[in-house]
């Protein structure tokens, strides 16, 4: 399944023919990863009923269809999606916007063997372009096939893809934790939970990464961290005594651990100890004074202060 945030993450669409018109197809795919599908379109949705009006005039009209079959993924109408995928991959096989939008909608609806294909093959096309490294529509296909590799059991192949993705935008927070997902499955723990950090220094609530970083933790039998990622699950849900009492804990234990202190100041302000924000954002700082999250935390607090 895609990841909570990239299901919650909303991009404002001002208009489905915008989206589909001048966005252009990669940055359309592009959004498409950083959205919710809307809910399903009403009947008399007009742009659905041009787009089945044209198909319907002209079966051969491959552009009307290939937007029909987006706008169906768009709206959640994956089987849809699919369908109307499928028919123009039976004419034109080579139909770059098919392939897409068939293994995405393969993806939402967990069918994640048959997305792979279509995928691989949009991924084996658009990477001989003149310059695949600024190819977001191609950076979308390496996330989804990276996702599609760690739920059928190819972890190692998702490593492969999406570091390649990441390659390509450094700071895709939720390409950075499918990454570190791939390498939890790989028995790579340690990497794993390097990777759920990066995540998180990019989004602090990244729920999934705590998460992560603690099933990893607790593999490894780190109880002590395993709290701390404990506390920061507790963060990120907003539920801030718990995750001052696990951290508590975790800086007795461990004096010297840095994210604690942070996890620490950014719970107090939350809670409106700004006292104790500031104590703990100031220790985190003489641990490690270059850490710009903890200098981030410090500036924050001091301006609520």
């Amino acid at each position: 399944m895609p990841n909570s945030r990239q299901l919650t993450r909303i991009i404002l669409v001002l208009g489905l023919c915008l989206v589909l018109g001048s966005l252009g197809f990669g940055a359309y795919y592009y959004s498409q990863r950083y959205m919710s599908p809307v809910k399903k379109v009403s009947p008399d949705d007009q742009a659905l009923i041009d787009l089945g009006n044209a198909v319907r005039k002209d079966p051969t009209d491959v552009q009307s269809r290939a937007k029909l079959a987006e706008t169906y993924l768009l709206n959640r109408r994956f089987d849809e999606a699919i369908a109307q995928s499928n028919k123009i991959l039976e004419a034109y096989p080579e139909n770059e916007s098919a392939m897409l939008t068939l293994g995405v909608a393969y993806i939402y609806t967990q069918k994640f063997t048959q997305a792979i294909p279509p995928l691989e093959k949009f991924i084996s096309i658009r990477e001989k372009g003149q310059m695949p490294n600024l190819d977001t529509s191609l950076e979308s296909a390496l996330y989804f096939s990276g996702m599609a590799y760690i739920e059928t059991d190819q972890a190692e192949k998702g490593v492969t893809v999406l570091s390649r993705a990441l390659g390509m935008n450094a700071t895709d927070a939720d390409a950075t934790y499918q990454l570190g997902r791939a390498y939890a499955r790989s028995g790579k723990h340690e990497q794993a939970i390097h990777t759920f950090e990066i995540a998180t220094l990019f989004v602090p609530d990244y729920t999934a990464a705590y998460q992560g970083m603690l099933d990893s933790y607790l593999v490894l039998k780190d109880q002590t961290r395993a709290s701390y990622a404990r506390g920061m699950v507790a963060y990120s849900i907003k539920d801030y005594q718990t995750a001052t009492s696990e951290l508590e804990r975790v800086v007795l234990a461990l004096p010297d651990f840095v994210p604690a202190y942070i996890g620490l100041g950014m719970s107090y302000e939350a809670l409106g100890d700004l006292d104790k924000a500031a104590q703990n954002a100031k220790k985190a700082l003489e641990l490690d004074p270059q850490n710009p999250t903890a200098q981030r935390v410090a500036d924050e607090i001091q301006s609520v202060k």
